[in-house]
């Protein structure tokens, strides 16, 4: 939020369709979830939609529309229901049913819950995963801030936003996505084998938080402390920190934290009855998994008649087994699963890294060394706002090398009149221009150049994008044609011809030029006329990571762009965060436009109750940033603030959220005190 409260919200008292918004429930860096009602049937509903920065964000609807898939397939009275999925003047709604009793995070801040509190809740919580895994969803961002609840207590799962569903993402690789604390090992390391048992993981933490009041980890070291202890290291049991916790309980609780997937509980019912019966909970389980039966030999009486013996048991039945024999046929077992896991073995990609270079796959940014099922996938790499598209395909043990790299690109650069050779300049992003014809060297990227001379003024954009291929990539030819020859001259001037791109030595079908032709002074007609100017210039100025659009039209490099006369609205963007302006561009004339990336200074300092004000550690964007008080100093860009120290907890909320936007203007952006009221944690903490 800029300057730390939120700007009013023009939706609310707004009709979208036949629901009238009346407040804001919660507010994210990617969405805002409303609190309206249905006027046709009377009833109090939740509208959650995309943050106005995201909605250009292919990647981002595609997964908010597999949100509202994936809670709509589920039948549960414990998952927030979806009743529709509505594209309005607005933007994108899920209108789901509203609950009134705030989140079981909200519900632990009061201190650790006794286990007969907690496990009703636990319970529900698990019958919703049963009822979710059942149909093949998996939720991905178990924590208790999902976790909803209604006045009577009633469990609802929600916010599926990260949500895999099996019949369209299985065999998808995600990168690192929910929330860190809360993860399974096997989400922390990106694996590609992520079930249901990674959810059942992530709710695990969260009963163990909620029973004793803390993780069983540190959450004060930063991101790669708490992804290291995720996966590495051996948790305390929930009795290391609170003697009210039995001995069953924690070891039933523990089973769930398990390293290894097979280690775990196998289905979220497994994990409900063992609980149960850890607390002597006497509540019918309602629903049950079936397991699978195991296989046993059929029995063979022993010769004593003894029904009670093992019948496969060699001693009962006196048939004496060589010892090289068993030798061998552990030895051919052994073999046996090791060619298995040989032959099941997942393919790797390794990606590397270059400058300025993002890699996706399947639309999700990724990077490193990555486990993929084997066949054929498709690896996107982009940079400077340009992207190059590969198939690549992943075999069975083997790892596969891609390698994307940024490569400047020559262009031989040459303009024609009639066929003639004409006499013109270039200039390339607005930089001074250079006589034709001539040999350009172009940096990966979006570039235009302007080719001028007496009779052609032509704007083109040229794109070089990053490539896979290791060898440069070969020379370009652009031919500027123009000229019609024609009998007389038009009135008004001439018209500029169709502009042809060579490439290889090769022709390509005309392209248009990518501005209407400009037109010649009306005094002197003819095509050697002098040309009384009908056009202006936008001269762009950006700082890094930020862009500027001109009534939408995008400009990410700095350099001049030709606008006819006019007044526009100027917008400069930094992720979700803008501010416009309008500007006026008049012929002839140069328009500065300078998009800034200022720095805004946080200044963090906490109050308490008690007698001695204690020190806390600042953590933003999770990193820790010192102890307060202290002052951290932000660039451009959507931050996230907390506060954290072992055997202390905040009054209130939790977490800020500041906004440095991008600006128009250099002056420095005023400084923001945040402070947050602390208290002592209760015992066990």
């Amino acid at each position: 939020m800029s300057d730390v409260s939120p700007p009013a919200d023009p939706l609310i008292g707004a009709r979208v369709g036949e629901y009238h918004i009346q407040g804001v429930l919660g507010r994210g860096g990617m969405g805002v979830v409303y609190q309206a009602e249905d006027t046709a049937l009377g009833i109090p509903v939740a509208l959650k939609s995309i943050t106005a920065g995201m909605t250009t964000d292919a990647a981002f609807v595609r997964r908010f529309r597999t949100e509202a898939r994936a809670m709509a397939r589920v039948a549960s009275p414990h998952i927030v229901r979806v009743m529709a999925l509505r594209e309005t003047e607005h933007g994108l709604f899920i209108v789901m049913e509203y609950v009134d009793g705030g989140s079981l995070h909200d519900r632990m801040a009061n201190g650790p819950m006794p286990w007969e509190t907690l496990w009703p809740l636990l319970r529900q919580m698990l019958l919703g995963l049963e009822a979710a895994h059942t149909v093949g969803v998996v939720h991905r961002d178990i924590k208790p801030r999902n976790v909803l609840l209604t006045t009577d207590d009633t469990v609802k799962l929600t916010d599926f936003g990260l949500a895999r569903l099996s019949d369209t993402d299985a065999t998808r690789t995600q990168a690192v996505a929910g929330t860190l604390a809360y993860m399974s090992p096997e989400q922390v390391r990106s694996l590609p084998t992520l079930d249901h048992r990674s959810d059942l993981f992530s709710l695990g933490l969260t009963a163990y938080e909620a029973l004793v009041g803390r993780l069983p980890f540190d959450r004060d070291g930063g991101d790669f402390t708490m992804m290291r202890a995720i996966v590495e290291d051996a948790f305390p049991p929930p009795t290391s920190f609170s003697e009210r916790v039995t001995g069953g309980v924690a070891a039933a609780l523990m089973k769930s934290l398990e390293k290894d997937p097979a280690a775990r509980y196998q289905s979220a019912a497994e994990m409900r009855e063992a609980l149960a019966a850890a607390g002597d909970d006497p509540t019918p389980t309602l629903t049950r998994v079936p397991r699978l039966p195991v296989v046993a030999p059929p029995p063979t009486p022993s010769d004593d008649g003894d029904p009670e013996a093992p019948p496969s048991s060699p001693a009962r039945q006196g048939l004496p087994v060589p010892i090289g024999l068993l030798a061998l046929v552990a030895l051919a077992l052994l073999g046996l699963g090791a060619g298995g896991w040989w032959l099941t073995r997942p393919g790797a990609l390794a990606l590397v890294p270059a400058e300025g270079v993002r890699y996706f796959l399947d639309g999700e940014p990724v990077e490193g060394t990555l486990e993929l099922d084997a066949g054929t996938h498709q690896v996107r790499c982009l940079a400077n706002d340009i992207s190059a598209t590969a198939e690549v395909e992943v075999t069975r043990n083997a790892t596969r090398r891609v390698a994307c790299l940024p490569h400047d690109q020559a262009v031989d650069v040459s303009a024609s009149w009639n066929g003639s050779a004409e006499p013109a300049a270039v200039m390339v992003d607005g930089a001074e221009g250079m006589a034709l014809p001539a040999r350009l060297s172009l940096s990966t990227g979006r570039h235009t150049l302007r080719i001028v001379s007496q009779r052609i003024d032509s704007v083109v954009t040229v794109d070089v994008p990053p490539t896979f291929d290791p060898e440069p990539p070969p020379p370009q030819a652009l031919a500027i044609r123009a000229g019609s020859a024609p009998a007389e001259p038009l009135a008004g001037g001439t018209e500029v011809g169709p502009v042809t791109q060579q490439q290889g030595g090769g022709d390509v079908p005309p392209v248009q030029p990518t501005r209407p032709p400009p037109q010649m002074g009306p005094q002197t007609p003819g095509p050697t006329g002098p040309a009384a100017p009908q056009v202006g210039f936008v001269d762009a100025s950006l700082a890094p990571g930020v862009t500027l659009s001109i009534d939408g039209s995008g400009i990410s490099s700095n350099g001049s762009r030709e606008l006819r006369p006019g007044t526009y609205t100027a917008r400069c963007q930094a992720g979700p965060l803008s501010e416009s302006t309008r500007i006026t561009v008049s012929p002839g004339q140069r328009t500065p436009v300078a998009c800034y990336a200022p720095a805004r200074v946080v200044r963090v300092s906490v109050t308490s109750t008690d007698a001695e004000r204690p020190w806390m550690s600042v953590v933003v964007d999770g990193q820790a940033q010192g102890q307060t008080p202290t002052q951290v100093t932000l660039p451009v860009g959507r931050h996230t603030v907390i506060v954290r120290r072992r055997g202390y907890e905040v009054v209130g909320e939790d977490m800020v959220t500041v906004d440095v936007p991008p600006r128009f203007s250099s002056d420095p952006l005023p400084p923001v005190p945040l402070t947050f009221q602390v208290r002592a944690a209760q015992s066990g903490y």
